[in-house]
């Protein structure tokens, strides 16, 4: 081979590979080594269904936290949960208050899932089943935190800062002293408060913290105590989740929360009607997607237990702090039939 004939095939060489950089550009395409990983800021929130309770999953970056975990009953469940996710360590659980219907279920996750902190509302309140969750913290030494309001933590590419608690005097009502965090994620927001009421959460307005998000969880169940008017004009939401069970006996949730979220035009959600909720973000845009978990034992809880003191006329939680000295059970079709009225504190 003479040298104009090397010349003309390094040239041919030359000009197909420069139609196939051309091909590629046109294409969209870039070349990457193979070792590279793109980092897609995913944020996953998991809106379990736990029944008559509350329970969120929340996944970024190969971080997780959890708040909540329905009653005691639900701990296998939301254990279940995290281990189908695979996740091997929770950073950091909230439990909003002391009721059983939110904390119940930590104990039992704590026990078979590695966790880093724990945050908990500073509130002085006993019962057998927040007792027991404590000396399960203590036993595992799991850092306790009771956190204030702007203290701020992250989350993978997330984080998320607490709104509440707020500095008032809510007597003994453990729902106003629900902690609050507001979660981002690039553009995206999500708002969790508990069990807020309506005065809290108007102190909450006033007190000028951002509680504007596209994502709220719908506080109390959904109850008519709760998303009044001002609060919900505050946080503005595209997407309400309601964490409900289905048929339960305190009429959770309320038409009048419903209507006051159709008027707000909040795309609105519900456990005991879609089950397990799961709103992922990439920092711009959102989507949802449901599975069909549906915790049915809530549709007809006539049976359940309720307990009565000896010389009481109301009925309670197993957990309440007014269920003091000798006390007996019933099933709640009984305790009704009986003349017994629920007790306003513990609200069974």
């Amino acid at each position: 081979m003479n040298n104009a004939d090397k010349y003309c095939k390094i040239k041919r060489f030359l000009k197909l590979f420069s139609l196939v950089l051309l091909f590629l550009a046109l294409s969209g395409c870039t070349v990457e080594e193979t070792n590279t990983v793109t980092d897609t800021g995913l944020l996953k929130v998991m809106y379990l269904d736990v029944g008559q309770g509350d329970s969120i999953l929340i996944e970024s970056k190969g971080e997780a936290m959890l708040i909540d975990a329905g009653e005691v009953e639900e701990g296998d469940t939301v254990a279940d949960a995290i281990a189908s996710e695979h996740i091997k360590e929770l950073k950091y659980i909230i439990g909003t208050h002391p009721h059983s219907d939110h904390i119940g279920g930590i104990a039992k996750v704590i026990q078979s899932c590695n966790t880093e902190e724990v945050f908990l509302s500073d509130f002085d309140y006993s019962s057998a089943t927040y007792d027991n969750l404590l000396q399960v913290i203590s036993r595992k030494k799991i850092k306790k935190t009771y956190p204030t309001a702007g203290d701020s933590y992250t989350l993978g590419d997330a984080s998320f800062t607490f709104v509440t608690p707020l500095d008032k005097d809510y007597g003994d009502n453990a729902n106003n002293y629900s902690l609050g965090i507001r979660l981002t994620n690039g553009k995206n927001s999500f708002l969790f408060t508990g069990d807020m009421e309506e005065v809290a959460e108007k102190d909450l307005v006033a007190s000028g913290r951002t509680i504007e998000a596209d994502v709220l969880k719908v506080n109390h169940h959904g109850s008519s105590t709760s998303s009044c008017t001002e609060f919900l004009k505050a946080v503005d939401p595209t997407y309400a989740v309601i964490s409900v069970g289905k048929g339960n006996t305190y009429g959770h949730p309320a038409s009048a929360t419903l209507a006051s979220l159709e008027e707000e035009d909040v795309q609105t959600y519900r456990t005991d009607k879609q089950g397990t909720i799961i709103i992922t973000s990439d920092g711009k845009n959102l989507s949802v997607k449901t599975q069909n978990t549906y915790k049915n034992k809530d549709a007809d809880n006539s049976g359940r237990l309720v307990y009565v003191t000896e010389k009481g006329n109301k009925y309670h939680r197993k957990d309440c702090k007014y269920l003091k000295g000798n006390y007996r059970s019933f099933s709640l079709k009984k305790a009704k039939e009986e003349g017994y009225e629920p007790c306003s504190v513990c609200k069974p």
